[in-house]
């Protein structure tokens, strides 16, 4: 039987696809049969490999849906990549889906008997999850024995591990099954001391929780991703690719340990917290020459005077943490006289007043 893997994180935002996308690249080019799903309605994953969501006819809402007697078996739906990698599709479609199945009995074993055609195909088998802990989650959480956390270094980045835990003790007492976490440092800025620091103490506080291996920032994952390819594909010389492929190496280690660390006992108890309606974000950029960096935007009045950034460090990088609440949120840097969007944030809008402002969700 395939290994499945959820990767999940109820963040938006904090590197699930790109990882998905990448993982399954790099296991396929160690001759793994890899089947990636797209649970997510965005079709991020569809669209980094390649392919177009909207023009997709038959997708993983096909396998999924009701009644009964119109779900397709999930063969019938996947569709090979230029990667090597099978990938079962999603659109916009697959949003309905938690409202149909509604109060309908076994809603969330779906994925689960969709699979039980497949899994001797394929070794190895990823669940892209939305972000969010709905339906499509519970569903990818109820057919994996494996979850794969990803998400930035920052003091509040183990909300999504919290929360996976949460469900994990459901899942367990109700079905008696046992997941295993796995925590991935993505996106990570070894200029940043603050980083640096943080990586630290997310180790120590949950030893055997991380993966050794972590994902830096890297210009060419996004190029990939304009693409529709795998990094490892668009760029295999690059550090991402490298890394990546280490991933896939640590990975496929694991799958052969014996012991394996429960999730009961990789996260402890201090983790499991009420969600908060509030989440810290690390703000950084680089400005080794700057008098002065402040940041502005929808959540302090658009006022210079009320967010500074600290620094620069011994990298040049200027950083502050503010709490915000769930939402969409716009702002730039104000760098001396300057305004300055966040070059590591790809979504970016225009102001309305001939200029451009970064755009973060939570």
């Amino acid at each position: 039987m395939g290994r499945i893997i959820a990767v999940a994180n109820q963040k938006g935002g904090c590197g699930k696809t790109t990882t998905s996308i990448n993982l399954s690249a790099c296991l396929s080019k160690q001759d793994h049969r890899v089947l990636l799903i797209d649970l997510d309605p965005q079709g991020h994953a569809t669209l980094g490999l390649g392919l177009k969501p909207e023009q997709m006819e038959r997708t993983i809402y096909n396998v999924l849906k009701v009644p009964d007697e119109d779900r397709l078996p999930i063969s019938s739906v996947v569709v090979p990549t230029e990667s090597g990698v099978d990938l079962a599709p999603a659109n916009l479609m697959l949003s309905g889906l938690e409202q149909a199945l509604s109060g309908r009995p076994g809603r969330e074993e779906r994925l689960v008997q969709a699979l039980e055609a497949v899994s001797e195909e394929y070794d190895s088998i990823l669940l892209d999850c939305p972000p969010s802990l709905g339906l499509l989650t519970f569903n990818a959480l109820r057919a994996c024995r494996e979850v794969l956390v990803p998400g930035e270094v920052s003091q509040f980045s183990l909300q999504g591990v919290q929360q996976l835990h949460g469900l994990a003790i459901l899942l367990r007492e109700r079905f008696e099954q046992h997941l295993v976490l796995y925590g991935l440092s993505v996106n990570f800025d070894a200029r940043s001391a603050f980083a640096r620091n943080m990586l630290e103490q997310q180790r120590s506080q949950f030893p055997g929780l991380f993966l050794k291996t972590v994902v830096h920032v890297c210009s060419k994952i996004r190029e990939a991703t304009h693409h529709g390819q795998p990094v490892i594909q668009f760029a295999p010389r690059c550090r991402a690719a490298k890394e990546f492929q280490a991933l896939g190496e640590e990975i496929q280690a694991l799958n052969k340990r014996t012991a394996k660390v429960a999730l009961a006992d990789a996260v402890p108890q201090r983790a499991v917290q009420l969600e908060s309606k509030e989440e810290e974000v690390l703000f950084q950029l680089p400005a080794p020459t700057a008098r002065e960096v402040t940041i502005v935007g929808s959540f302090n009045d658009w006022k210079p005077d009320r967010t500074r950034l600290s620094g620069p460090d011994e990298n040049g990088m200027w950083h502050t943490s503010v709490k915000l609440p769930k939402g969409t949120h716009h702002y730039k840097f104000l760098v001396d006289e300057a305004w300055v969007i966040d070059p590591e944030n790809p979504k970016i809008v225009e102001d309305g007043f001939g200029g451009r402002n970064s755009v973060l969700e939570i």
